[in-house]
């Protein structure tokens, strides 16, 4: 299903419409458990192509980071605690993202973290203020019975790894960005 085409209704949007690739680093795996988000990254694209509009935030979980969560991230709750709480961030996260297109790979993993977030201060969830869009089910109805995480997808479109000094959630960030500009560029008609 390598050439195959997606429905235009069901993935494009006004040529406009601003688009923020998002990424989380947590606590852990279980948003409904009480873990929480550590670090945040977005960045914009508009017309296929990226702006220097940015937002990352290192964030204070007022919780202990579990030891596999440190493990993958590389930070724990002691290098957190001089960070600001997310509460001190929402705002300006909401409005970053507002009326966007989200994509985010495994959308349903970070919307749970950014709900329980912005429900902890009576705020709706991304969902009533984005349209959402999940590059990992776009990529497992391009490539059925196909491994879909980010490295494969990489690979499979031809996108050279560069050395990066950046953060790792701000390198995956600009590799899932890439992702999803070739998925739909090479399965959107009329792009």
């Amino acid at each position: 299903m390598g050439n195959a085409t997606l429905p235009v209704a069901r993935w494009r949007y006004p040529e406009r419409m601003k688009k923020i690739v998002l990424d989380i680093e947590t606590t852990g795996l279980y948003a409904e458990s009480g873990d929480r988000i550590v670090e945040i990254a977005c960045l914009e694209l508009i017309d296929g192509r990226r702006t220097a509009n940015t937002y990352y935030v290192r964030i204070n979980p007022e919780c202990p980071v579990s030891a596999g969560a440190a493990t993958v991230h590389g930070m724990t709750w002691g290098s957190l605690q001089h960070e600001p709480v997310f509460a001190a961030i929402a705002r300006s996260l909401y409005a970053f993202i507002a009326g966007s297109e989200l994509i985010m790979h495994n959308a349903p993993f970070r919307l749970s973290f950014l709900k329980a977030e912005f429900s902890r201060l009576g705020m709706p969830p991304p969902a009533k203020i984005c349209v959402l869009t999940d590059t990992l089910v776009l990529a497992r109805t391009l490539h059925p019975d196909e491994v879909n995480n980010l490295d494969s997808l990489c690979s499979r479109y031809g996108l050279v790894e560069v050395e990066s000094i950046a953060p790792d959630i701000v390198h995956n960030l600009e590799r899932l960005a890439e992702v999803y500009l070739a998925m739909v560029d090479r399965h959107i008609p009329n792009r």
